[in-house]
């Protein structure tokens, strides 16, 4: 399992960049997307949170999957107004 964690200050701004990653990632993992939802917890001080589980299959290469999700992520970063998202990955989060 992998957990993308994104972050920004306005709410507005962070559901459109996660429905931006979250689209992408389900275009190229299919139903193992799930999300971009808020935690139980969604805003720390000032910062909005939304994550997005991936379940990757134990027989897949996890190297691709890291490479399909770091160019998910670059192309994300390309957008318009992405200065103020942060994001933070966890392997094997539970």
């Amino acid at each position: 399992m992998v957990r993308i964690s994104l972050k920004h200050k306005e709410r507005g701004a962070l559901n459109t960049f996660s429905d931006i990653l979250g689209n992408d990632l389900k275009n190229l993992f299919g139903k193992r997307v799930l999300g971009p939802e808020f935690p139980v917890i969604s805003q720390i001080q000032l910062w909005y949170i939304k994550n997005i589980i991936i379940k990757i299959e134990k027989d897949k290469p996890l190297a691709k999957a890291k490479e399909m999700i770091r160019e998910a992520i670059a192309r994300l970063e390309s957008e318009k107004g992405s200065g103020a998202l942060k994001i933070a990955i966890d392997v094997d989060p539970y």
